[in-house]
């Protein structure tokens, strides 16, 4: 069985992995649409089952994040990861489809109940880097980085 699974695969079929997506137009092992969480549906998975989770650009697609990260955390194994990379600052905006942004402080959590710091540490912020999407075109790497198109990447361990 693979216990990684990649959340919002889109074009990025990672066969080493459970690929989740709800287009399908994309090849994926799984559809299901993450916007049904917020109306109360689970993940089609069990608690504990996956030992990282991967989920590269797909919260900057929802209003809340949260009830979502929740749910990510409730089929991660104890001890497992969630690595999260999303678009930093206002670029995040190029996009219509977009409808969150997040600062470098955003996920400065010790759980995905919310963002008031109390109550029981359920995640662990164990990596955080701001870095410019690479471009082959060194010119464009330079017009990323004077306007400020960045990613955050991050890596939380459940405890």
């Amino acid at each position: 069985m693979k216990n990684i699974l990649n959340v919002g695969c889109g074009s990025d079929y990672k066969t080493s992995c459970v690929n989740l997506d709800f287009n399908k137009k994309f090849k994926a092992d799984v559809y299901f649409d993450l916007n049904k969480i917020y109306s109360g549906k689970k993940l089609p998975f069990k608690d504990n089952t996956f030992d990282l989770i991967i989920l590269y650009d797909v919260l900057e697609h929802f209003s809340s994040p949260l009830p979502i990260l929740k749910e990510l955390l409730r089929v991660c194994s104890s001890g497992g990861w969630l690595e999260i990379k999303v678009p930093l600052g206002s670029w995040v905006w190029d996009n219509l489809d977009h409808k969150h942004q997040f600062s470098i402080n955003s996920f400065n959590v010790k759980n995905f109940d919310d963002y008031s710091g109390v109550g029981e540490q359920k995640v662990e912020l164990v990596f955080k880097e701001v870095y410019t999407l690479p471009s082959k075109n060194s010119f464009n790497h330079l017009l990323r980085i004077i306007f400020n198109k960045t990613n955050l990447y991050l890596r939380y361990r459940k405890l």
